[in-house]
């Protein structure tokens, strides 16, 4: 609004001839006038118009008119001759030359209370005002109170977004006035200053608590509905009673409690009312499942005993009843129980980070988003499967930008002896690449986790040889003991708001190591079965793999790796959250966090850890092609 002003400004010697017809003093009257009606960044403007208005008079034009009718000033005396003041009102006016528009901008700094040499600056001694009720917040692009869990995120990952800082008190009427004004010269200069200046409570707003507005450094999760923390009082364990966890823990997860650098809290849960985690549909199918199927011996490929093939479709667990002590294939039906519990939820996706973490802190993070859809075990029932299908999923690198763009798609066959079809879209080179499913064991973009982690194992249930070695009870990590809510939002989608896991390094004052999750992580007493698991793929990286699987839900919570020459090196810790239907219908179990630790290295990485996630039951048929992966980035 004050561009052009500074030129304007150059050319006031010729207005001022046309004002010398007019006292020095009514010019001077005249002006401090409108300098009360106009804003300080329009300083010079009115000083222009001030002559102009001279001018005027000066040509018995009546300047009343240039005001609406109801805003003329009212009549004064015309004050008498002062002969103590120097007649020179041509010489008075350049005097505001040197008040530029740069001049203007630099008084800007209202909102921070501080006051401005210019002799208007009563009406700006903010920090001596006492608190009073906000006025009606003008020019404020958008509520300052409203500070959501997005907005906190966006300010976490770009610096450049002003941090919202706690005001004492509310400025007077005359500094909000200026600072409106301010805005409206400088949109994007004004915001800050405004924001800046307004109180944490405003009129028809709910604030933030000052200590959530203040750490911005982290992205906060989203508030999701109330859960049931479990059953019984919890307790921590610690390097303080660390014999606590004896036979609870892995060996080498209870050794970081023994020595400070884990700590847990652990809550007790009704194990009748922890199944009902899954849907009365889903366990009424398991019950139903009883005898239809068995296994492969030479494969462990699940067989429908009515035809002696794969199976098109199946719905709850294949194995409702399992005799562990008598049948040698055991372990491996209990790992397709693991797999039809994956299944149940139809499809789902989200957006999440990788993080590398050592002894420093975070030293890599990619971000991506993966989205899957199955074709068994689902509970809304069998779809379309041409290419005769388990499961199908694809995914995208975000950040960093070198990768940016960067898409997987693989589809997994309804067979009892073929590799995963895998293929890697990079947009620098715009060509596709086949590549081996044995992949799934190597690190992720130089992290110490794997494509394997996902749900503690993600490759065919064919591909390893199982073994049940043994049972024990086990502190299962989990988000909450009992189904969060789910949300319709169309007819075949759902959402869950999910509270985040925050890490050590990312809570300043924290103890412990640098990747331990500190908040909303909740280890319950479960009973499973300790299952030994090996590929047989030359190309596969690992060599025994231990398991810790929930007896009833089906779960691996923990997981110890060993490479190819028998030698222990990496653990994964693997976190679930439950969900659930309105009306208890469908539910579904989704791994939500990975914290792989490489024992050799003192290194780890974290993995998951998304704010929200969707579950879909049926996608596009044209979205899981190559076609699609190739276009993503288009």
């Amino acid at each position: 609004m004050c561009e052009g002003l500074p030129s304007a400004a150059s050319e006031s010697n010729g207005v001022a001839g046309m004002a010398s017809a007019v006292s020095f003093a009514e010019l001077m009257e005249v002006y401090m006038m409108i300098r009360r009606h106009l804003p300080t960044c329009l300083g010079l403007a009115a000083f222009v118009l001030l002559l102009g208005v001279g001018a005027l008079r000066a040509q018995n034009v009546d300047w009343g008119d240039l005001f609406d009718e109801g805003q003329k000033p009212a009549p004064k005396a015309q004050p008498a001759p002062a002969p103590a003041v120097v007649p020179a009102p041509a010489a008075a006016v350049p005097a505001a030359k040197p008040l530029t528009l740069e001049d203007s901008l630099r008084r800007k700094p209202i909102a921070k209370a501080a006051p401005a040499a210019a002799p208007a600056a009563p009406a700006r001694r903010v920090a001596k005002a006492p608190a009073v009720p906000a006025p009606k917040r003008v020019a404020a692009p958008q509520p300052v109170p409203q500070v959501s869990e997005p907005v906190t995120a966006r300010v976490a990952e770009t610096a450049a977004e002003p941090v919202v800082a706690t005001a004492p008190a509310t400025a007077p009427m005359a500094a909000e006035r200026e600072a409106a004004a301010v805005a409206e010269a400088e949109p994007r200069v004004a915001a800050v200053a405004v924001e800046r200046a307004a109180p944490l409570e405003a009129p028809r707003a709910k604030p933030q608590p000052p200590e959530q507005i203040a750490k911005l450094d982290f992205p906060k999760a989203a508030p999701a509905a109330p859960a049931d923390e479990g059953d019984g009082k919890s307790w921590t364990l610690d390097s303080n009673n660390w014999q606590q966890g004896e036979g609870l823990l892995p060996p080498t997860v209870l050794k970081r409690v023994k020595e400070g650098q884990y700590f847990y809290k652990v809550s007790p849960v009704d194990p009748e009312k922890f199944k009902q985690n899954y849907s009365k549909p889903f366990w009424a199918a398991s019950e139903a499942n009883d005898g239809k199927y068995d296994v492969d011996p030479a494969t462990c490929g699940l067989k429908d005993l009515k035809t002696g093939k794969a199976p098109e479709f199946y719905f709850g667990y294949p194995f409702p009843r399992i005799d562990a002590k008598n049948d040698p294939m055991a372990a491996c039906k209990m790992a397709w129980n693991f797999t039809a519990a994956n299944q149940m939820q139809n499809g789902a996706g989200a957006t999440f980070s990788l993080n590398g973490i050592d002894g420093s802190g975070e030293f890599k993070r990619i971000k991506l988003w993966l989205h899957a859809q199955s074709f068994h075990g689902r509970s809304a029932g069998p779809i379309a499967n041409p290419e005769n299908l388990r499961d199908e999923s694809m995914t995208q690198v975000l950040e960093p930008q070198d990768i940016d763009g960067v898409g997987g798609l693989t589809k997994r066959v309804n067979d009892w002896t073929s590799q995963d079809e895998t293929w890697f879209y990079v947009p620098s080179t715009r060509r596709v690449r086949r590549v081996n499913a044995a992949t799934r064991s190597d690190p992720v973009a130089g992290l110490d986790i794997f494509g394997d982690d996902l749900n503690c194992y993600a490759g065919k249930v064919e591909y390893y040889k199982w073994k049940l070695v043994g049972e024990t009870d086990i502190l299962a990590p989990v988000l909450r003991p009992y189904a969060l809510p789910q949300k319709q939002i169309t007819e075949t989608r759902s959402e869950v708001e999910i509270p985040y896991f925050r890490a050590s390094y990312e809570t300043p004052g924290s103890k412990g190591a640098p990747w331990l999750v500190v908040e909303n992580l909740t280890l319950v007493p479960r009973p499973v079965w300790i299952i030994e698991g090996q590929a047989d793929d030359p190309y596969y990286n690992f060599g025994k793999v231990i398991m810790y699987m929930d007896k009833d839900m089906y779960r691996i919570y923990w997981k110890l790796v060993h490479n190819k020459a028998g030698e222990y090196f990496y653990n994964a810790m693997c976190a679930y959250h439950w969900s659930k239907s309105a009306d208890g219908s469908f539910s579904a179990v989704t791994p939500n966090m990975v914290v792989g630790v490489n024992d050799k290295t003192n290194r780890a990485a974290l993995g998951g850890r998304y704010k929200t996630q969707f579950l879909e039951s049926k996608y596009e048929d044209s979205y899981f092609t190559l076609h699609h992966l190739t276009h993503m980035s288009d």
